[in-house]
C-alpha cells in the first residue's frame, strides 16, 4: 500500500495519506547483523570522568478522549464487569472414583 501511495497519493484514503506523510520506511525495523566468523577483540572505551546530565522529564502525552458506550454495548460492558465478581467454580460435589470409572 505504501508503494501505491508513493506512486499516486490520491489512490489511497485520506487517513492513509496522513499516516504515510510522516512515515519513513525502515524507521521501526531492525535487521540482524551477520555473525562474525572470529571473535573480535573487545573495544575498551575511555572512562567518563563526568556524569552525564539527567534527562529532563517529559510531560506525559494526553490520553485520547473516547466516546462513552451507549445502548447494547454499554450493557454488555456492565455485565462483563459484574461477571468478574462471580467465582469460576461455584459448586463442589463429591463423586466416588469408581462411579467416574463406570460412567466413562
Amino acid at each position: 500500500m505504501f508503494e501505491q501511495f508513493r506512486t499516486d497519493p490520491s489512490s489511497v484514503s485520506e487517513s492513509w495519506r496522513e499516516f504515510f506523510a510522516g512515515y519513513s520506511p525502515g524507521a521501526g525495523t531492525a535487521t540482524a547483523a551477520p555473525a562474525p566468523s572470529a571473535p573480535a577483540a573487545p573495544a575498551v572505551a575511555p572512562a567518563a570522568t563526568t556524569a552525564a546530565p539527567a534527562a529532563a522529564p517529559s510531560t506525559p502525552a494526553a490520553a485520547p478522549q473516547g466516546t462513552p458506550l451507549r445502548g447494547a454495548a454499554a450493557r454488555i460492558v456492565s455485565n462483563m464487569e459484574a461477571s468478574l465478581e462471580v467465582p469460576t467454580a461455584t459448586s463442589f460435589r463429591e463423586i466416588p472414583t469408581k462411579l467416574l470409572e463406570v460412567n466413562r
